[in-house]
């Protein structure tokens, strides 16, 4: 009698044991609350950011959701970082900003490398591809900065390209180039293209108007 007590007394532990184990498979129980990264974001990796499937990754793998508002790549590094985990510029010359500043930051990780890219309307890639100043190669489109530069510097205007319900000359808008990546890496773009090669000191002298 003593021994089948214990048979069934062994029997109903592994049971509470399996049920629990299920339980908990099953999400039951209290859950901890995720941890929350919080920190500045430029502006072009917002949609990332919200969608749905890459939200879902901090939660899931790490445990952590992250709070975070957009400000310009430069703009991040002289900000407020009161209660800020992170910074996510987009790129090198910001952590180089942020290093002279502060110093080394405590990590720091290049998640992506992308090329500058221009986005217009399909008018005017067109309008430019008839120009030459873009070319197509593998379903990619590619502009000649040089030829680019030089209507640019020539004025020469959007009905000039065959394109007269555009008004003004021909041109890029992009951001501020003090505030923000993207109008920075126009700006040494457009540098390099104008001092023919890589710009420096020297050759952004040279180049300069008076």
């Amino acid at each position: 009698m003593g021994s089948k007590s214990k048979w069934i007394g062994l029997i109903i532990l592994l049971a509470v044991i399996g049920a629990a184990a299920v339980y908990l498979l099953l999400g039951g129980g209290p859950q901890p609350e995720p941890a929350v990264l919080r920190g500045y974001v430029g502006g072009e990796k917002i949609g990332l950011l919200e969608d749905e499937a890459v939200q879902d990754i901090p939660g899931r793998n790490y445990g952590l959701t992250l709070d975070y508002a957009k400000a310009g790549s430069l703009d991040m590094v002289t900000a407020d970082h009161e209660g800020r985990n992170f910074l996510f510029p987009s790129s090198q010359t910001a952590l180089e900003y942020y290093q002279q500043l502060y110093g080394a930051p405590d990590r720091s990780q290049i998640v992506f490398n992308t090329p500058i890219v221009l986005y217009t309307h399909r008018p005017i890639l067109e309008a430019f591809q008839k120009e030459g100043l873009v070319t197509e190669r593998d379903g990619v489109y590619y502009m000649d900065m040089a030829g680019l530069v030089a209507e640019i510097e020539a004025g020469t205007a959007w009905a000039d390209l065959g394109l007269p319900e555009l008004y003004g000359t021909v041109a890029v808008n992009t951001t501020d180039p003090v505030r923000s990546n993207s109008g920075n890496m126009f700006a040494g773009l457009l540098a390099n293209v104008l001092c023919g090669g890589m710009a420096d000191e020297d050759s952004v002298e040279a180049v300069l108007p008076g």
